[in-house]
């Protein structure tokens, strides 16, 4: 379960990026301040998620066992979140 957590933040890590640059473009070529909002909130959502799959990862010993469904289910609703909103967004 543990592994499925980590693997799921880092896609949610890899979605954000994608989002990134896809909202920078944006804002560069409108200068909108909505699209300069989406850039800071993909920006600090990629933050998150690749701090979160780096600390999945280099702190999994003093994690319990039970709670590892729950760490793969935010993770798994996180990348749920991101998909839709990927989806919309492309």
């Amino acid at each position: 379960m543990l592994e499925m957590a980590i693997i799921f933040s880092a896609l949610n890590a890899g979605i954000a990026l994608v989002l990134l640059f896809i909202y920078g473009k944006i804002a560069l070529r409108t200068r909108a301040a909505y699209s300069v909002g989406l850039v800071v909130f993909s920006l600090l959502f990629f933050v998150q998620t690749a701090s979160t799959a780096f600390g999945y990862y280099t702190l999994a010993e003093f994690f319990s066992d039970g709670a590892y469904p729950f760490m793969a289910l935010v993770a798994g609703l996180e990348l749920a979140g991101l998909l839709v909103l990927a989806r919309i967004t492309l």
